[in-house]
């Protein structure tokens, strides 16, 4: 029987990879991207309902400048740090509060929903980084979307990024992973397929640099941008074990490296310039930092923390307390040095056969350097500067995820019908709870989230050494009126850091409302002594001196004040309350103008304006800013009080009588509302009303003589 020949191009022909087809491959993306998004959400739904916490106080809450667009402008100029509550140059951090309170107002359910937009919108980023990581011709779709997916599931879940989304004012990290990720995309992009956008490379490269230059003016981290692609550059397009990159080796290796990434150089050296020189902080926070040896010492220390918040986030916390290391033979310094020695060891094993494995290591310790505390900074260790470092731990882990799988499966995924083995069920497994367990710890970390009180008592349980968490929970027990409590937290965070500039002056702030004054003046002039070109200091002082009833001093510290600060708008106020005091009406007029004019809805301003105009004998005036400072604020019982004599000055007595009566509804023991309202009463021969008004003031005040004295003389009429 003779045998069929094969033709010569049946007998060339290699057999065929079967992908999937290119619709299908992109619902199937598009699939994977919404399931993420749905679980992201899911997980951070619950931060819908918390309040401002942190420093949202200061760059949201109390900050004036994002409230009017007006100010817009000083986002590219020297008053941006005095104004704006940031220590370093971010102008679209800024800019996204000017947009949140043009939205919201100061409802935390809108600047929540927009950290919310932005992590999501990362985590599709992430995704998309993935991919571009690893294009792979036909038959591979599926092993690249499944280090995809994972790595954006991991980034999206991970309880050690819940910090950068729950606070408002770190939004920074978010906003620097939203604009780096899409840059560093470009970048793949162009140079591994220069051909296909060879007519539109001059513009995707100006994008592209552009999109880098706002990750800068977000936050400085992104300052390792080069630095990461050259490990991209290391990692991939060097890499004989890399599958199928697009582009043939030709054009992908026929321009120098440095020619691709001297664009980024250059807009790194332009940011280095406005940020070290016109966009310098004229007056950065006052901080003592060890010397450069014990820094270095305390390197491995922290960097080993992250690696075991990574792997156990259990014990996450606001406060990290790390103790500096002053030897190489402390026991905590040596065992964290052995750890990374022997994490390079592994690293460098690897890398010389797959290169492109070790690309998230080395992102996660080039995005790092910036905040390893080499050049000194406020925070020694912060969960949120994990954010962009743990894209590259999530790329690392889902390459290894996969390996594995595939090491299980003899480097095949599952057909259809088949059952995977004991290992491979058990990596499933082992992958599946883990994932809810990091999805489940990151919705309850959300709730640590809700409030101050909430998040700096389980910061003082988590780290009780923490001066910074005492003074923050002892001012949240001053806002709530526990004093005697306020007062311990303040003590216990001085015992720990006696140089705590914001406890002395949180303590003298007590010490005033306790009427204290000689001990709160004391402790102001300590916190001078620390930072003696302090506004806040300053302000407070002479608020101190004014109580005292020492004006000349009050004002010398007023101006001094205004000198450092002249937008302060409660110091204009207060200068204006000590002119007055004095007996320079004009002077003090002035200065509540000035307020006003900073801050038209200042309403102790428009209230201490109005009482000047009425000193002055210009109760039309007068009439006009207590109806404003109605206006903004209808309860005040003072503004129906001050409205109430105004209308009684200008003869306008039932309009009067009413005002004195809303303002007794606010206030029953409004001790001059009774006695004014009973004196007009007296005036319109209403005896009872008059009688029963001078008494209810000898119930609040029994030695009151003119009251006493009204009585008898009604009595006798």
């Amino acid at each position: 029987m003779s045998k069929r020949k094969k033709t010569k191009e049946q007998s060339d022909k290699k057999p065929e990879i079967i992908g999937e087809k290119p619709s299908t491959t992109k619902n199937l993306h598009i699939l994977s991207v919404l399931l993420i998004l749905v679980i992201s959400i899911a997980i951070y739904s619950n931060t819908f309902k918390n309040g401002f916490v942190y420093d949202d106080r200061f760059t949201i809450v109390d900050n004036i400048f994002i409230k009017d667009w007006k100010n817009l402008p000083e986002l590219f100029s020297k008053t941006y740090f005095s104004r704006s509550g940031e220590e370093t140059y971010r102008p679209i951090v800024t800019l996204t509060y000017f947009l949140d309170y043009s939205l919201w107002g100061l409802k935390p359910f809108g600047y929540h929903l927009t950290n919310i937009l932005l992590h999501s919108a990362n985590v599709v980023l992430v995704y998309l980084f993935a991919l571009s990581l690893f294009p792979l011709n036909k038959g591979g779709q599926g092993v690249v979307r499944w280090i995809a997916f994972l790595t954006a599931l991991l980034f999206s879940i991970h309880p050690i990024q819940a910090e950068a989304v729950n606070a408002i004012s770190f939004r920074e990290d978010l906003l620097a992973v939203f604009f780096l990720l899409p840059s560093f995309i470009l970048y793949i992009k162009l140079k591994a397929q220069r051909l296909k956008f060879k007519a539109f490379s001059f513009q995707l490269s100006a994008i592209s640099y552009v999109l880098y230059l706002l990750a800068l003016l977000s936050k400085e981290m992104a300052v390792t941008f080069p630095l990461l692609l050259t490990g991209y550059h290391l990692c991939f397009t060097q890499d004989k074990n890399l599958i199928s990159h697009r582009g043939t080796e030709a054009q992908r290796t026929t321009t120098p490296f440095f020619n691709h990434i001297s664009g980024y150089v250059v807009v790194t050296l332009i940011y280095l310039f406005l940020y070290l020189v016109p966009f310098s902080n004229p007056k950065p926070e006052i901080r003592l930092h060890p010397d450069f040896l014990t820094r270095l010492l305390t390197l491995p220390k922290i960097i080993v923390q992250y690696l075991w918040l990574i792997i156990a986030p259990y014990e996450l916390n606001a406060e990290h307390i790390v103790r500096f290391s002053k030897s190489l033979i402390e026991p905590s310094t040596l065992f964290s040095i052995l750890i990374l020695i022997g994490l390079g060891i592994g690293v460098s094993l690897l890398a010389k056969n797959y290169k492109r494995d070790v690309f998230g290591v080395w992102w996660f310790f080039v995005s790092l350097l910036p905040v390893l505390n080499i050049i000194p900074i406020g925070n020694i260790m912060a969960e949120r500067y994990m954010y962009l470092p743990f894209v590259g731990v999530s790329i690392f882990f889902s390459i290894w995820l996969v390996s594995c799988y595939h090491t299980l499966r003899g480097n095949k995924f599952l057909a259809r019908g088949q059952i995977p083995s004991v290992g491979t069920r058990g990596l499933i497994a082992i992958t599946t709870v883990s994932v809810l367990l990091l999805g489940i710890r990151t919705h309850l970390r959300n709730m640590d989230w809700k409030d101050g009180l909430t998040l700096w008592s389980k910061t003082i349980i988590a780290s009780p050494e923490s001066a910074r968490a005492h003074n923050n929970l002892g001012f949240l027990y001053e806002e709530l009126g526990w004093i005697d409590d306020a007062i311990k937290e303040y003590m216990a965070a001085l015992n720990l850091n006696s140089d705590l500039l914001l406890t002395y002056i949180n303590l003298g702030n007590i010490y005033v409302k306790q009427g204290r004054l000689d001990e709160a003046i004391k402790e102001y002039l300590t916190a001078l002594k620390i930072k003696p070109d302090d506004a806040e200091i300053h302000n407070n002082l002479g608020l101190a001196y004014a109580i005292q009833g020492d004006m000349d001093k009050a004002i010398h510290e007023f101006k001094i004040t205004l000198k450092l600060k002249p937008d302060y708008v409660d110091a204009r106020n207060n200068l204006g309350n000590a002119y007055k005091e004095k007996g320079f009406i004009d002077e003090a007029i002035k200065e509540y103008l000035i307020a006003l004019k900073l801050n038209p809805d200042y309403v102790d301003a428009h209230l201490n304006l109005g009482n000047a105009y009425k000193e002055k004998g210009f109760i039309d005036e007068a009439i006009k800013e207590y109806l404003i400072a109605l206006r903004l604020k209808p309860d005040l019982a003072g503004s129906h009080y001050n409205l109430g004599t105004a209308y009684h000055e200008q003869g306008l007595v039932d309009e009067g009588i009413k005002e004195y009566l809303t303002a007794l509804r606010l206030k029953p023991d409004y001790i001059d509302a009774h006695f004014n309202l009973g004196i007009v009463y007296k005036e319109k021969e209403l005896k009872d009303e008059a009688i029963k008004e001078f008494r209810e003031v000898l119930k609040l005040n029994p030695q009151d003589k003119e009251a006493s004295d009204l009585i008898q003389i009604l009595l006798a009429k």
